[in-house]
């Protein structure tokens, strides 16, 4: 039975621009390390970064009003190469309290956009 969903659409060029005005510091306040040097090796890295935002804030959505922080959420890559996610911080805590038990997370982007989808079951 699904109890949450989530969807998130992201434009690149913004997230272009905040790493451009900001770097590091817009980057480390939203990204863990290894999300960091994942996409940072990307040709089209901005593009990266927006997807795993738009997953993060998915996930947000999904969990409906538990309060997230940016670093509660982890976007992984299975042996498989698709999206997972890895929950840490009040995000484990909570899931771990609760009756959920599969957290899907399906992410897109193309050059101009960035979109996921989180769904939670029981």
């Amino acid at each position: 039975m699904i109890k949450g969903i989530g969807v998130d659409l992201v434009e690149n060029e913004r997230i272009r621009d905040l790493i451009k005005k900001w770097g590091p510091v817009f980057l480390e306040k939203v990204f863990l390390p290894e999300e960091i040097e994942y996409c940072s090796g990307k040709r089209d890295f901005p593009s990266c970064f927006a997807a795993r935002i738009a997953c993060k804030e998915a996930v947000f959505k999904a969990f409906g009003t538990e309060k997230l922080t940016w670093k509660d959420v982890k976007v992984v890559k299975t042996i498989h190469g698709a999206p997972q996610i890895k929950l840490l911080g009040n995000a484990l805590k909570f899931w771990e309290k609760s009756s959920l038990k599969h957290l899907n997370i399906s992410l897109s982007h193309s050059r101009n956009y960035s979109i996921a989808v989180a769904t939670i079951e029981t």
